[in-house]
Parts: structure tokens; C-alpha cells; sequence
């Protein structure tokens, strides 16, 4: 039920009774999120999502964050990119060895593994 001001006091109320009472199995951790969590769906009910946006511990974080992971996914892909380029390098440098072998009617053993002639185990 909401208070003359809008906010919901008995989901507060509930909330942070839980909150006392598990505070000692906490870490630091865990208890900013909780509280991050309560000013969260305080902000939204006084629709002050800018608070949200002010506040440097919160939004700092998540921001700090969210870059962190940005430029991990960047350099992970990076890194991927980089992996294929050098086996489309090598694909390529094979192909233009069998290429060079049909221009020169050479493709005699080309695409057989070592030990087989022909074609032929």
C-alpha cells in the first residue's frame, strides 16, 4: 500500500525486515545490491530514473561494468577474427599451390595423403 507520497511502504517494510535479518549472512558485496535493488524500485516508483543516473556509487558501477565487459567482448572478438584471418591466410596459400599445380598438369598426388598412390590405399 502506498503512502501519501506515493512510495510503497509495506514492500519496504517486508523488504528491509528480511534485509536485518539476513544482514549478518552478507557479504559487502551482496548488501549493496540489495539495497542498490530497494533504491532502484524507489527511484521507479517516484519515477526519478535520473537518480538512478546521478547517483555515482550505482550507476558508476554498473557503467564501469558494462564498459569492462564491452572491451572484453571486443578483444575476445578480436582475437577470433585474427585466429580466422590466418587460417583463411593458410586456405588460401593452399589453394594457390593447387592452383599452380593444375596450370601445370602437376596435381599427381595433390590430394592424397602420404603413403596412398593414385588414390589408392
Amino acid at each position: 500500500m502506498a503512502n501519501e507520497y506515493g512510495l510503497d511502504h509495506d514492500y519496504f517494510r517486508k523488504k528491509l525486515k528480511l534485509v536485518v535479518r539476513d544482514s549478518k549472512m552478507y557479504t559487502p558485496d551482496e548488501m549493496f545490491n540489495e539495497l542498490s535493488r530497494l533504491a532502484a524500485v524507489a527511484a521507479h516508483q517516484a519515477n526519478l530514473d535520473v537518480l538512478l543516473t546521478t547517483k555515482p556509487s550505482f550507476a558508476r558501477k554498473i557503467n564501469h561494468i558494462e564498459r569492462c565487459f564491452d572491451s572484453f567482448v571486443v578483444s575476445e572478438v578480436e582475437r577470433e577474427i585474427q585466429y580466422h584471418r590466418g587460417k583463411i591466410k593458410y586456405s588460401a596459400e593452399c589453394l594457390e599451390k593447387l592452383e599452380q599445380k593444375l596450370k601445370n598438369n602437376k596435381l599427381e598426388g595433390a590430394c592424397y595423403e602420404e603413403g596412398e598412390e593414385d588414390g589408392q590405399e
